[in-house]
This record gives C-alpha cells, sequence and structure tokens, in this order.
C-alpha cells in the first residue's frame, strides 16, 4: 500500500493568481451524525486557528448545525428535509452581507447541487466540492464544471470522481485527519461496566448503517468464539440499524458476548481498552474511525474496499479481508487474536503511521493550498469568459 497522496493540482498562469484573503461558507445537507461531520467540523477548527472566517450552513436542528453553534461558529439555518428548497437557496444567494471574497465549499453532494443553482444568481470567489464516499458516481454536470476544484478523500474517491467526468486538473486527494479531542476518556459506569469482563475484546465504532457492515461482523462471531470462547464485541454508534443488528444478535444467541453501546464520544476510553478495531464496511471513503484506532495503537482488521485498503497497511498495521465475507473476516480476526506478540508490533505501526499521515494540521494545511488553488482556477475561467 503507498501513503495516500496530496497531489497539486495543476500550475496555473500567474495573470490569474488570486492569493489574498478570503473567508469561506462550509454547506452540508446532511441532517445525520457521522465522520463525515466530524471532518468538517474538525476542519473549521482547524482553519479558525489560521484566522480564516468561516461560515456554517447546515439544516436546522442537526446535530452538525447544533454543534457548530456551540463550537462558536457563525451558522446559517438551512431547511432540514428539502435541500433545494427556495428558502435555501435565498439564504445563499443574499451572501452580499458576506465577505465578497468568499469561497463555499460545499460537503454533500445535494449541497454542491444547491450551490451550483445558486451561482447562477450570485458569483462566488471560488466553489470547493469534498466527496467522502466511494461508492459509484452517476455522470453529472455538476462533477464537471459546478465547482471550480474537487476534492477526494482518498485515492478510491478520486477514481470515482474522474470516472464520474470531474476533469483530473482540478481534483485533489486530501485525506482525512484524526480529531484528538475525540479520543479523550469517557469515565462513565455503563462504559467502564461494558470494558470490564474477560478478554480478549474486538470494537467497532461507526455509524450503524448498512454499508458499514456490522451485520457481517455479527454473523461472524460464532466462527470467533469457536476458536476464542472468551473473547467479546462491543460496538458503538448510533443508526438506523440499530433494531436490526440487536435483533440478529439475540437469533444467534450472542447476547452474553456480543454489546451494542449506542454512540460513544469520547471514545478514547473504548479505544484504550481493547484488543483490535474491526471495520467491516461494504464501502469507505476513507474510514475515519480506522484513522482513530490506529492513532491509538491499535490493529486494524478492515474490509479491502474503497479507501480502508489505502488507510490499512497489508500485514503491517492490520489486515484487510474480501467485503461481505463472513468466513473471511472470522478467520482473520481470529487469527491475530492468536497472535500478541504480531498486535502488539502491528498496534505500534498502526500508531507511527497514522500519527505521520493523519494529523488534523497537516490536513487543514492542505485545504488552505486548495483554497488558493480554487480561487486562482476560478479567476482563470472569468478570465476565458472576458
Amino acid at each position: 500500500m503507498s501513503t495516500l497522496p496530496i497531489r497539486p493540482a495543476h500550475a496555473v498562469p500567474a495573470r490569474c493568481q488570486d492569493p489574498g484573503p478570503f473567508s469561506i461558507v462550509h454547506v452540508t445537507t446532511e441532517r445525520g451524525w457521522g465522520g463525515g461531520e466530524r471532518q468538517l467540523l474538525l476542519l473549521m477548527r482547524e482553519l479558525g486557528k489560521h484566522g480564516i472566517e468561516q461560515t456554517l450552513a447546515a439544516p436546522a436542528g442537526s446535530p452538525v448545525f447544533t454543534r457548530g453553534a456551540q463550537a462558536g461558529h457563525q451558522t446559517v439555518a438551512l431547511h432540514s428535509k428539502a435541500p433545494m428548497h427556495p428558502a435555501n437557496l435565498a439564504r445563499l444567494i443574499r451572501i452580499g452581507q458576506w465577505p465578497a471574497r468568499t469561497i463555499v465549499h460545499a460537503h454533500s453532494s445535494p449541497a454542491l447541487s444547491l450551490v451550483s443553482f445558486a451561482r447562477r444568481f450570485r458569483r462566488f470567489a471560488a466553489v470547493v466540492f469534498t466527496r467522502r464516499t466511494a461508492y459509484p458516481v452517476r455522470r453529472s454536470r455538476k462533477y464537471r464544471v459546478a465547482a471550480d476544484l474537487y476534492v477526494a478523500v482518498s485515492s478510491a474517491v478520486e477514481g470515482r470522481l474522474i470516472a464520474a467526468g470531474t476533469p483530473n486538473e482540478r481534483l485533489l486527494c486530501i485525506p482525512d485527519a484524526v480529531d484528538i479531542e475525540n479520543l479523550g476518556n469517557d469515565g462513565s459506569p455503563d462504559l467502564q461496566a461494558s470494558l470490564s469482563g474477560s478478554r480478549p475484546l474486538v470494537l467497532s465504532v461507526g455509524r450503524l448503517s448498512r454499508e458499514k457492515g456490522h451485520g457481517v461482523l455479527i454473523r461472524a462471531w460464532p466462527l470467533v468464539l469457536e476458536q476464542v470462547p472468551r473473547a467479546r464485541l462491543v460496538i458503538a454508534g448510533s443508526g438506523p440499524e440499530w433494531s436490526a443488528l440487536n435483533d440478529l444478535i439475540g437469533g444467534l444467541g450472542l447476547a452474553p458476548s456480543v454489546k451494542l453501546l449506542g454512540l460513544v464520544e469520547p471514545v478514547g476510553r473504548l479505544l484504550q481498552g481493547a484488543d483490535v478495531f474491526v471495520m467491516p464496511s461494504l464501502d469507505e471513503g476513507l474510514g475515519s474511525a480506522a484513522l482513530e484506532a490506529m492513532w491509538m495503537g491499535l490493529p486494524v482488521v478492515a474490509s479491502r474496499t474503497g479507501g480502508l485498503a489505502e488507510t490499512v497497511i497489508e500485514g503491517r498495521t492490520g489486515a484487510l479481508v474480501p467485503p461481505n465475507d463472513v468466513a473471511a473476516l472470522g478467520a482473520t480476526i481470529v487469527n491475530l487474536l492468536a497472535n500478541p506478540a504480531v498486535l502488539a508490533e502491528m498496534g505500534d505501526a498502526a500508531r507511527i503511521h497514522a500519527r505521520s499521515q493523519f494529523a488534523a494540521s497537516t490536513m487543514a494545511a492542505s485545504h488552505l493550498r486548495a483554497y488558493r488553488q480554487a480561487l486562482s482556477f476560478a479567476a482563470r475561467r472569468r478570465w476565458a469568459l472576458q
């Protein structure tokens, strides 16, 4: 596996370069809470350290909107259920009150559609779009011309955008970073009780949605128990699959050794108490939860799909298995649990790799360069139309 690239955009003519100060409006239409929303707020926090003026436009009442406001960010409330609602369009068009040199950064595909439409009525200094998911992208004009610069969180996502028609010269790869504030300790009694008991402890953290593959992990767990009967599995997260996963655990008779914890933040105490981290996603843009586990020195078993195949170094920081392969996942977990020395060595390598490649300061610096490149591309586009 090669290190995730932060590939520079192609050079822009000097007469079109526009390196002056700017402000940013971040736009998302996501109503849930997951790794993407956490990464958005992490980016805003890190950019704030550079004195960048920022505004968050997000669905009213959504976790990202609420947490952004609590963090002290200027916020604009969007209609919570209809991204293309006329009120949302009006709010983006009324940016005369914002600084003239405003970059609009869309953090979801519907947000890009909204920003692209608003751009017909109001000139933005530049538009940037970040794509976080690795599933195939339908070819669309918005992936070619709606943004001045496109950002992918992994090479896998980058490839999907290229296949959708995104110009290679206006496409960057900037991986996610680890939010060390999410790695603090939750000392609640319920969490302490969940971590106490027999070892080894296998952990998975993530949104409980179908594409995260937790059902595959639960179905693989009887195979683990056959070889490691004292092993326990803890899954932390919330989402639409909670009831189905709980029923699956009960149906397989796994309740004594498998526990659904719900959403846990911060996750530092969880990671410290685990022996192996598993991310069984069916598809994944990058896998920020795996980055956090590696940062804390945990070996990671992950699906060989999307950005996870770039995040985890096979045989060095963890192991990769085919997605949706119950037998392979169970056997791989057993093999690692049977080799404590290998686990320790992988954990050390994972910590070094994560802390050298996925620091929040590096991610923010890469975005600052990307914003300046977007301004340059936008200036070149305007110059060409003159």
